[in-house]
């Protein structure tokens, strides 16, 4: 791909993710910062970039034809190889029929873009794949959610399920909640995996009420579990859990629950406040958006 040296933007730039090296950078931006990027044809597009910190570079994502595009909700892997994004673009590469935003891959050492978000026969999904994905440290799992029904056998549940990719393997499997008997939950989404891959968090809501929990996965046993506790909102009856993120190491998860952000300990299964002002107290504003190192 082409770079060129970065110089301050004078457009709208979002969505920054950083490499767990601290060397790449990956963001969306109406700017063009890089050779090859394009003028945004819409008001509301942006161009996904790579800044590497280390020889002050900026290059862009390209699809097969060599032109810029929309890259949603970018998360980066530790060395900064691979990136995991959303996207509605249908020119990333061969076969893109399905007129559904999918799940995709970028290969910094390729400048290659690979469609994910397909079943292990090949098979394209029958409804939109994303927004929100997230990338092992290692980069071998992307996870991401999907309203197809046809990426994985006998999935009959009516809502949008969490799926996982190995990029070693290019198979895809699904978070299964039956074996907790959770296969209720409605509404999955948001999903954050560790550094090592075993351990997948995501929102989800409880059927039939409209109440958001946080849920964790453990790859090892197989099973599933609530980690967001209803307790810690005393005298709600109502109660809206989202934006799980799981810290590299696989020991913490934190998370928005209606105006204050928690972080729960997997190992001790303690949930602490993070969101606490300098007296000590729980915060009086609304705090949201978290993520851990």
């Amino acid at each position: 791909y082409d770079t060129r040296d970065m110089s301050k933007s004078s457009e709208d730039s979002i969505g920054p993710e950083i490499s767990g090296d601290g060397r790449y950078i990956t963001f969306r931006s109406k700017d063009v910062l890089a050779y090859g990027a394009q003028s945004p044809v819409y008001p509301n597009k942006y161009n996904t970039y790579i800044y590497d910190r280390s020889n002050k570079e900026m290059a862009v994502l390209l699809d097969k034809d060599g032109k810029s595009f929309e890259g949603v909700s970018p998360s980066i892997s530790n060395d900064g190889s691979l990136i995991a994004f959303y996207s509605k673009s249908t020119n990333l590469v061969n076969g893109d029929t399905n007129d559904q935003g999918d799940v995709f891959t970028y290969n910094q050492i390729t400048g290659k873009n690979q469609r994910i978000s397909i079943a292990n026969t090949g098979e394209q999904g029958n409804k939109f794949s994303g927004v929100a994905t997230d990338i092992s440290a290692d980069g071998r799992y992307v996870v991401f959610a999907s309203k197809a029904t046809n990426l994985y056998p006998e999935d009959d549940n009516g809502t949008p399920d969490i799926f996982i990719y190995d990029t070693q393997t290019k198979q895809i499997s699904d978070v299964d909640l039956k074996p907790s008997g959770l296969d209720y939950l409605t509404a999955r989404d948001q999903p954050s995996i560790s550094g090592d891959g075993k351990y997948v968090a995501f929102a989800a809501m409880e059927h039939p009420t409209i109440n958001y929990s946080i849920y964790l996965w453990n790859r090892d046993t197989g099973l599933t579990k609530r980690i967001s506790l209803a307790e810690l909102l005393p005298g709600y009856s109502r109660y809206y859990a989202n934006v799980p993120q799981i810290s590299d190491n696989g020991k913490y998860i934190c998370y928005h629950l209606n105006s204050q952000i928690y972080r729960y300990n997997i190992e001790t299964e303690e949930t602490e406040i993070a969101s606490i002002g300098i007296d000590g107290e729980k915060g009086n504003g609304n705090s949201n958006d978290p993520n851990i190192s």
